[in-house]
C-alpha cells in the first residue's frame, strides 16, 4: 500500500532549495530519485534496519517544511515507507554536499524535527510518536575529508538538545520551598485559592522581593496584584494604595478580617441578636442575649475546628467563654478567616480587649 498522496512530492524538479546550487546536479540527484536506489542504499548503509521496512510502499514526500515561525526549510530528498509488521512509518532524509559544514549535525536535526512535525500535522488522526523513524543519510560528493562530527552528542558536547526540565506544583516541596523556591510559590498562587494558602503565598513572596531590590518588590506588587484581582480574592480598589509586598500582605489580610467580620455579621450577628431580642420579651432579655451568643460561639468554634483541628476548636472556645462581647465575636470571626495556623488565631484572640 502507498502512503498518502498528500506526501508525495508537489515540488517536482521546480525551485531551488537553500544552499549551494552546485550541490543540485539535477543528473546526479535523479539516480537518488527512484525507489530501487532508496533501497539499495538502505540495504548497504543500514540493513538493521531493512527488515523492518515495506519497501514496496515507498514513495517520495514533498521537501517543503515550515517551522513554527513560518520559515521554510528544504532538506534535499524524503522518502517515506510504512513499516513491515507495525503500524508507522519510515522516512529516509537525503542531503547532497558538496563541501564540509562543521554544523551539518545541527541542520540535520532541524530537518528531522520539521519532518516529523509535518508528518503529526497532515495525518488524521495523528500518528503515535513511537511510530515514526527517521534514516538520515548524508551523500558527500565534494574533494577532501568531510571533517564535520555527525551527531548532535558530539557537536554539543556539554548540553543533549530537546530536553527539558518540569516545573510543576509539587505539593510536597510546599512546605519547605515557600521560603526559597520561587517558581513554586508562584504556582501555588495561581492553583490554591483558598484564603489561608494566599496568605501564606503573599508572605512568602514578600520575604523574596523584599530581599532582592526595591524595583523587584514594586514589579512583584504589581504582578500579584493582577493574579489576585483577576482571581476575584481582592478588588482593585483594595489595592489603590498598595505599591510594595509589605502593603500587599496587609491589604490582603485586613480583605480577609473584613470578609469574616461579613461573613459573620449578617448570618449570625444579625439574626442572633434579633432572636435574643425576642427571647428576652419572653425569657428576659439577658438570658435570650446569652443563649445567643453561646450559638454564634458554637458557629464559629465549628468554622475553626474545620481549618484548625477540633483541639484548637476547643481552645477557641474557652477563650471567647459563654457571653462574649458581639464586637470580640466579630474580631474572632475575621481571624478565624485570615489567620493561617492555629497558634496565629489564639494570639489574635487573646489579644483581643475586652469590652
Amino acid at each position: 500500500m502507498r502512503p498518502p498522496s498528500t506526501f508525495r512530492s508537489q515540488r517536482g524538479d521546480r525551485g531551488t532549495p537553500a544552499g549551494d546550487p552546485t550541490l543540485h546536479d539535477p543528473a546526479f540527484k535523479r539516480l537518488f530519485g527512484h525507489r530501487v536506489t532508496i533501497e539499495g542504499l538502505v540495504r548497504s548503509y543500514a540493513p538493521e534496519k531493512v527488515a523492518g521496512i515495506d519497501f514496496s510502499t515507498l514513495d517520495k514526500m514533498g521537501t517543503e517544511l515550515v517551522g513554527e515561525a513560518m520559515v521554510r526549510r528544504y532538506p534535499d530528498m524524503l522518502w517515506i515507507a510504512r513499516k513491515r509488521g507495525a503500524t508507522g512509518w519510515v522516512v529516509i532524509l537525503l542531503e547532497f554536499q558538496a563541501k564540509w559544514d562543521r554544523l551539518m549535525a545541527l541542520r540535520m536535526a532541524v530537518y528531522q524535527l520539521l519532518t516529523v512535525q509535518e508528518l503529526l500535522r497532515r495525518m488524521r488522526p495523528s500518528p503515535k510518536t513511537d511510530s515514526i523513524e527517521i534514516l538520515s543519510f548524508l551523500i558527500y560528493h565534494g574533494e577532501g575529508t568531510w571533517r564535520a562530527v555527525p551527531s548532535l552528542q558530539r557537536l554539543f558536547t556539554r548540553w543533549v538538545p530537546g530536553g527539558y526540565q518540569v516545573i510543576a506544583r509539587d505539593r510536597d516541596a510546599e512546605a519547605t520551598a515557600a521560603r526559597t523556591d520561587l517558581a513554586q510559590a508562584i504556582l501555588k498562587l495561581e492553583r490554591d485559592r483558598s484564603p489561608e494558602a494566599t496568605l501564606t503565598t503573599v508572605e512568602a513572596l514578600r520575604q523574596v522581593a523584599e530581599e532582592t531590590s526595591d524595583d523587584y518588590d514594586h514589579f512583584m506588587a504589581e504582578c500579584v496584584a493582577e493574579v489576585l484581582v483577576s482571581t476575584r480574592r481582592i478588588t482593585r480598589d483594595q489595592l489603590r494604595e498598595v505599591r510594595t509586598m509589605g502593603q500587599m500582605s496587609a491589604a490582603y489580610h485586613q480583605s480577609m478580617e473584613e470578609y469574616g467580620r461579613k461573613w459573620f455579621r449578617p448570618k449570625w450577628f444579625r439574626e442572633g441578636r434579633d432572636k435574643g431580642r425576642d427571647e428576652g420579651i419572653r425569657q428576659g432579655r439577658d438570658e435570650g442575649v446569652r443563649q445567643e451568643r453561646r450559638e454564634h460561639v458554637r458557629v464559629l468554634c465549628r468554622r475553626a475546628r474545620e481549618r484548625f483541628g477540633r483541639e484548637l476548636a476547643e481552645q477557641l472556645a474557652a477563650l471567647l467563654g459563654d457571653n462574649p462581647d458581639p464586637e470580640q465575636l466579630l474580631d474572632a470571626a475575621g481571624a478565624v478567616v485570615s489567620c493561617s495556623t492555629g497558634d496565629e488565631l489564639l494570639n489574635r484572640v487573646r489579644s483581643l480587649p475586652n469590652r
